[in-house]
C-alpha cells in the first residue's frame, strides 16, 4: 500500500476536486491561481499550500512548475512505519 505520492504538474486544471488526505503543493516557478473551499487566491514560486483532509479545490491557472506532496490519511495518524511506506 502507497500511503503517500509525490508528482510534479499533474493535477487536472479547472476540475474541482476533494483531497484525500493531507497535500501539499510547492510553487517552484510562476504563478498559480487555485481556490480552496470557495476561496480563490493567487500564489507565487516559493508558496506552500496546504490542502486539509476532504478541502475542496481547484486550479485555474496551474503554475509553470509545481510539486505534489500527498499523503494518505492512514500516514497523517500515524497508521504506518516510514521505514515501509
Amino acid at each position: 500500500m502507497n500511503y503517500y505520492h509525490i508528482d510534479f504538474n499533474s493535477n487536472r486544471l479547472r476540475t474541482l476536486s476533494k483531497s484525500n488526505g493531507v497535500m501539499l503543493l510547492f510553487i517552484l516557478k510562476g504563478e498559480m491561481i487555485c481556490s480552496i473551499d470557495n476561496q480563490k487566491k493567487v500564489y507565487e514560486a516559493g508558496d506552500i499550500i496546504l490542502l486539509n483532509h476532504h478541502d475542496s479545490y481547484m486550479i485555474s491557472q496551474p503554475a509553470d512548475d509545481y510539486m505534489t506532496l500527498q499523503m494518505t490519511y492512514q500516514f497523517v495518524l500515524g497508521g504506518c512505519d516510514v521505514v515501509y511506506c
